[in-house]
């Protein structure tokens, strides 16, 4: 019944919003995290990236997304990827070429906030 069109499935189904999201929309919510900690003492860099849906019907469909790429002199990317999962609010990233990825796709505009605080406090 969610999926049927009167329904309004995108409203109702966040994984569908997520997957519908412009990509526009998902740079313009790294951008504002970005802004966020940007007093932190971390590298910090919006970049293009690819996200994936998972497995089921879309396991190798790829999205174009954004992500905050976070090097720090203080932490290795290991380092700091452990102290952002272990956090009173764990954040989850991944690591390419020696940063912690955060995908912002999956964050919602409330989540920002949250988000920031759980990055200053792993930095």
């Amino acid at each position: 019944k969610l999926y049927r069109p009167r329904s309004d499935p995108l409203r109702r189904l966040p994984v569908l919003r997520m997957l519908a999201e412009p990509v526009e929309r998902v740079a313009a919510r790294a951008e504002a995290l970005a802004a966020l900690i940007a007093e932190a003492p971390v590298e910090v860099e919006v970049c293009a990236t690819t996200a994936y849906a998972g497995g089921g019907a879309l396991p190798m469909q790829g999205l174009a997304s954004r992500a905050l790429a976070l090097r720090s002199d203080r932490l290795s990317a290991d380092a700091l990827a452990r102290t952002l999962r272990t956090g009173a609010t764990p954040v989850l990233g991944r690591i390419e070429r020696d940063r912690v990825l955060l995908d912002l796709r999956t964050v919602q505009d409330a989540q920002l906030g949250a988000l920031a605080q759980a990055v200053r406090n792993a930095i």
